[in-house]
């Protein structure tokens, strides 16, 4: 996405670029159209839809193969694509070696359910949801959650990084909340 977009917006003046800093609709609306053969003036001005696809494709393969060698088959998102939980009191070299996780490879993308970003340059995730829940309304008894890298922020803990791995490889917990027996209380969804 990043090398169409490069591409598509090319023409534009610099500083007026730095203004249209999230181009991700407004690049996926124009591919949707120019799909349906609806091809706006962006798109016919980068050389329309099939030279536009076709060189941004060959960007990307040529720079996964300088990142990761000549065979795709070897190539692996989490290896470019990695992430590092950071503390607060990292900032102050070198608390970063004590506080800070290692790095792990994740997968994910602005784009998908395991929403991050990342800096497009080295790879490295920059930011995201650090708690992660994931609830049935047919069962609020159950909810299944994370919370990365662990539950304390306190150095020495036993909970301070206890789920790391577990977040990086997209395993849940599972939290079963029961109501008393003895409630009058009742929640009702109603639409």
């Amino acid at each position: 996405m990043e090398e169409i977009k490069q591409q598509l917006y090319r023409p534009l003046h610099p500083k007026l670029a730095e203004l249209f800093d999230e181009k991700d609709i407004v690049t996926d609306t124009l591919l949707s159209q120019a799909a349906r053969g609806e091809e706006s003036d962006w798109v016919t001005q980068a050389g329309g839809i099939k030279k536009l696809c076709t060189e941004a494709l060959q960007r990307v393969v040529k720079r996964a193969s300088n990142l990761q060698g000549a065979d795709p088959t070897a190539w692996r998102w989490g290896e470019f694509h990695r992430i590092t939980f950071t503390h607060p009191l990292s900032v102050k070299k070198p608390l970063n070696l004590l506080f800070d996780s290692a790095s792990y490879p994740v997968g994910g993308s602005e784009h998908t359910v395991r929403a991050m970003g990342w800096n497009k340059q080295t790879g490295t995730v920059d930011h995201g949801a650090p708690w992660r829940t994931v609830v049935d309304v047919g069962n609020l008894s159950q909810a299944e959650h994370l919370l990365g890298p662990g539950q304390s922020g306190q150095l020495g803990s036993d909970w301070y990084d206890d789920q790391t791995e577990n977040w990086t490889m997209n395993r849940y917990y599972r939290t079963t909340i029961q109501a008393p027996a003895n409630s009058d209380h009742q929640l009702r969804l109603v639409p």
